[in-house]
Order: C-alpha cells, then structure tokens, then sequence
C-alpha cells in the first residue's frame, strides 16, 4: 500500500465521519469548486495582484485540496488514487508531441 492509499483511507474516513457519504456528483462538483479557486490564483499570479508569498501559499492550498477531493472520489469507487495515476502517467509518458504533432503517436 502506497503512501497515497494510506492518506487516502484516512481522508475517506475523515470526510465520511464529517459529511457522511456524499454522491459521487457531489464530490465531482467539489473537485470543479477547487479547480477553480487553483485558477483564480494562476490569474491572480499572472496580473501580478497580491504578494508572490501570499499566493503561493494558497496554490498550494489548492492543489493539496484538489488531491483530497480525488482521493474521496476515488475512495467512493472503491479505487486507489495512485493506482489511476499510475495507469494514466504510463499512457501519458508513451506520447511524443514532437515526433506526432497530431496525434502524440496514439
């Protein structure tokens, strides 16, 4: 068992104790609802408005918190989150962009 998986059993366990078992709807909406606050701080960032110490602090606030809501999704389909990460890097890591504008060689 990765680290991951162990982090997410706890975060599953955490976010039931705290909110039950929330739809899988749900816990995509809260994945969209982080994504977009990691965006308003790449704009925020790329306006250069509010200090560059301040913003990196809630970029990674926001990135921790996406992590934590896939990890609950993934947990309410019974999956390890590393384990889609890891079946997605491999398929991502064959592609090559330079060799195959068009289709990255899939």
């Amino acid at each position: 068992m990765s680290e991951l998986d162990e982090l997410q059993q706890r975060i599953d366990e955490w976010h039931e104790r705290n909110f039950g078992k929330p739809a899988q709807a749900l816990r995509a909406l809260i994945i969209c609802e982080e994504a977009g606050e990691l965006a308003h701080v790449v704009l925020k960032q790329e306006q250069g408005i509010r200090s560059a110490t301040a913003q990196d602090e809630h970029l990674r606030d926001a990135m921790g918190d996406i992590v934590i809501a896939l990890c609950a999704l993934a947990a309410s389909r019974g999956w390890s989150l590393w384990e889609c990460v890891e079946e997605t890097a491999a398929r991502v890591l064959q592609r090559d962009w330079v060799a195959d504008r068009e289709n990255g060689g899939e």
